[in-house]
């Protein structure tokens, strides 16, 4: 667990999830502690437990996927992996997470794949929110700039329209009362 743990990039780790596929076996150290120094980080533990509650051999196969045998101990006993399906549990429970029995037929992977996508969607759902952006500044200011100009420009000279005497006079005539 503290392996994974120390594998996450703080920075850019916005959702952390450790998925733990174990018999859940513990040979070395204190594996609740370690769930609880995860969960204290916000880390969700997922664990799927393999193998028997009863015990059973743990296979070696070679490069093509055939048995070769089972693995012995130091002294040829065959060695018995235990399913600790308590331990497991417990993992789950400390950091929220939850505990799934493996099957062959596979199901625990889509139950995984239901819990996760749950956990993305309320997650995202927890952290959405809308920031508009705001566009009108530029079509604000290049309307401002647009009119400075247009009062600093100077009123253009208009062409003097010239009528002839004949003109004026007609034009004269139509306002004059009849």
């Amino acid at each position: 667990i503290q392996v994974a743990v120390n594998g996450f990039n703080e920075e850019r780790a916005t959702q952390k999830v450790i998925i733990m596929l174990t018999d859940g076996e513990n040979h070395r150290s204190d594996v609740l502690s370690a769930a609880q120094a995860a969960a204290d980080q916000g880390i969700i533990i997922y664990t799927v437990g393999f193998g028997s509650p009863d015990g059973e051999p743990i296979p070696q196969y070679d490069h093509l996927g055939n048995l070769i045998e089972y693995k012995k101990d130091s002294s040829g006993q065959t060695v018995l992996s235990r399913l600790d399906e308590t331990t497991l549990q417990e993992i789950a429970a400390i950091t929220n997470g939850a505990y799934l029995r493996a099957a062959p037929n596979g199901r625990e992977v889509d139950l995984l794949a239901d819990e996760i996508g749950r956990l993305q969607t309320s997650e995202l759902e927890s952290r959405f929110e809308t920031r508009g952006i705001e566009r009108f500044q530029w079509f604000l200011g290049i309307a401002v700039v647009a009119l400075i100009i247009y009062e600093l420009i100077p009123d253009r000279a208009r062409p003097k329209v010239v009528r002839t005497e004949a003109e004026v006079v007609s034009s004269d005539r139509a306002k004059q009362p009849t």
